[in-house]
C-alpha cells in the first residue's frame, strides 16, 4: 500500500489522508475485495450450472434448448469471433443456418415458416405503402 502524501495546510483532514505519491495507485489490485468473492463464488456454482443448462438441452421449449446450446457452446469453444471480411461471415452464417436447420423437427421447420411468411409480408406492406424497396 502506498505512504500518504503530507497535506498542503489548507486541506481538511478526511481529504488529506486519501492523498497518494504520484504514480502509486491506492488499489494496486484493481480490483475490490467483493468482486473477487463473487468470483470466487461464481467458479464454485460453475459445474452447477453447467449441469443445469445440459439439463436443459432436453427441454420441450426449442427456445430454452437454443438457448442452452449456445451457452454450452460460448462456455466450451468459446464466443465466436467476428470476421473482418463479410463474405466470410455471410459464409459462416449460412453454416449455422443450415446445421440448424438439419437438426430441427418438422414442427420447428413449421414454425420457422410461418415466421418467414409473417415477416415477408410485413416487408411487402412496407414496399405498398412507401413504394421504394426496403434495405
Amino acid at each position: 500500500m502506498s505512504t500518504p502524501v503530507p497535506a498542503p495546510r489548507n486541506l481538511p483532514p478526511a481529504l488529506a489522508k486519501n492523498l497518494w505519491v504520484k504514480g502509486q495507485s491506492g488499489n494496486p489490485g484493481g480490483v475490490g475485495g467483493e468482486i473477487r468473492a463473487a468470483q470466487k463464488l461464481a467458479k464454485l456454482a460453475t459445474p452447477q450450472a453447467m449441469a443445469t443448462l445440459i439439463e436443459l438441452l432436453g427441454d420441450s421449449d426449442p427456445r430454452v434448448r437454443l438457448i442452452a446450446a449456445n451457452s454450452i457452446l460460448d462456455r466450451g469453444l468459446g464466443k465466436p469471433k467476428n470476421s473482418p471480411l463479410p463474405d466470410q461471415d455471410d459464409d459462416h452464417e449460412r453454416l449455422n443456418l443450415r446445421a440448424a436447420i438439419s437438426l430441427a423437427t418438422k414442427e420447428e421447420l413449421d414454425i420457422l415458416q410461418r415466421w418467414v411468411d409473417r415477416l415477408n409480408a410485413k416487408q411487402n406492406e412496407i414496399t405498398d405503402i412507401s413504394g421504394a424497396e426496403p434495405d
